[in-house]
């Protein structure tokens, strides 16, 4: 009989944020307790400040640790996708929407990394400059950046609406999978469109809002 293997520490580590991400994904962070966490990780009650410090630390920890995985596919597709933006958007934008739906291809995972983001939006526990800093703002930089090589002329203020826009629609397109009647590659398609034909027909210098007139008073 093969012997057991030793619980290590770095094993009970990964269980912790584990556990973690799928229960504060489910609950939040608030209505999860550190016994609720410990006891599906088979872990013991100390395990959390052994590895972590604190229940906030563990929360980070969960967040920090899904950073790279999110991101970095979506930067290295910019970079790649940079020099042929202009030429071929079609195939720059299905390449960092390929990019970022890479990750969500695994229904659930895709939905505890979803569940999770949607609940620090709406329950915040982090600090809101570094949420910001480590997941939205290199995704939003690496979609803009192929937005202005294909429209160069494009005002800084506009090329971001436009990755906005299409930042939006592939979180949409990742929170319908097996919802809705069509596959993740039908549902990027459609958005990529959608995006091309908005930034390759957007004015160049839109004009400015025009000025509310003054209503005029009764003489």
């Amino acid at each position: 009989m093969t012997p057991a293997q030793p619980d290590l520490p770095a094993h009970t580590r990964e269980r912790l944020l584990d556990t973690a991400e799928r229960l504060f994904s489910q609950r939040g962070f608030a209505s999860t307790s550190v016994r609720e966490i410990t006891d599906a990780a088979d872990a013991n009650l100390g395990a959390i400040n052994y590895h972590f410090r604190s229940k906030d630390a563990l929360y980070a920890e969960v967040f920090a640790r899904r950073a790279s995985l999110v991101t970095e596919p979506v930067l290295a597709a910019a970079r790649d996708t940079a020099r042929t933006a202009r030429t071929n958007p079609a195939g720059a934008f299905r390449a960092l929407g390929r990019a970022f739906l890479a990750l969500h291809e695994d229904r659930d995972a895709s939905l505890r990394l979803l569940g999770l983001f949607a609940r620090e939006v709406f329950e915040p526990r982090l600090p809101r400059r570094d949420f910001l800093r480590r997941f939205l703002e290199p995704t939003i930089d690496a979609i803009a950046s192929v937005v202005r090589h294909a429209r160069p002329d494009l005002a800084e203020a506009t090329a971001r609406a436009c990755a906005h826009a299409f930042f939006a629609q592939l979180v949409h397109v990742a929170r319908g999978a097996g919802v809705v009647d069509a596959t993740l590659d039908e549902r990027l398609d459609d958005a990529v469109r959608f995006t091309v034909a908005a930034v390759m027909h957007m004015n160049a210098a839109p004009p400015g809002r025009p000025r509310r007139k003054t209503p005029r008073k009764p003489s």
